[in-house]
């Protein structure tokens, strides 16, 4: 959200990029913005974005050992308390807003390999268990919206 409101401000004064703790909202002129792997760091893909934003959410940033040694993160199985393994590393969501593609990448990654695409109309990419990347094309609905 604070990405949303920064470019709110920096919207009349033409073309912007604002990076809030890797959430970005972009405006003015097309930007490449590229996915990197979570644990090589070798760019797998990159998405051209005009007046969107981006956000990426994952596994394997904030996560450390349990004391029983089993190993946690801080995106939680909202039906069972503990952390989420759904298959996926990583999700990168696109959409309108900063926002809107936090929550929509979550969701992806939460929902797992098999619905992930679900949560993204608009477009995103996504880092298998395996390392396999899957790029999900916008559909077109939701680009006209």
């Amino acid at each position: 959200m604070a990405a949303d409101l920064v470019a709110e401000t920096l919207a009349p004064f033409g073309t912007f990029a604002v990076d809030c703790a890797g959430d970005l909202r972009v405006g003015g002129r097309t930007r490449r913005i590229n996915v990197r792997h979570p644990f090589t760091g070798e760019r797998v893909h990159g998405f051209g974005v005009t007046d969107a934003a981006v956000a990426t959410s994952g596994v394997t940033r904030r996560a450390w050992l349990r004391p029983d040694g089993r190993l946690a993160h801080h995106l939680i199985d909202p039906g069972r308390g503990e952390p989420a393994w759904t298959g996926l590393l990583q999700v990168t969501a696109l959409a309108p807003t900063a926002l809107e593609a936090e929550v929509r990448a979550k969701a992806a990654l939460l929902a797992g390999p098999g619905a992930a695409a679900d949560h993204l109309p608009g477009g995103g990419a996504l880092v298998c268990e395996s390392g396999r990347v899957v790029v999900v094309e916008a559909r077109r609905a939701a680009v006209a919206a």
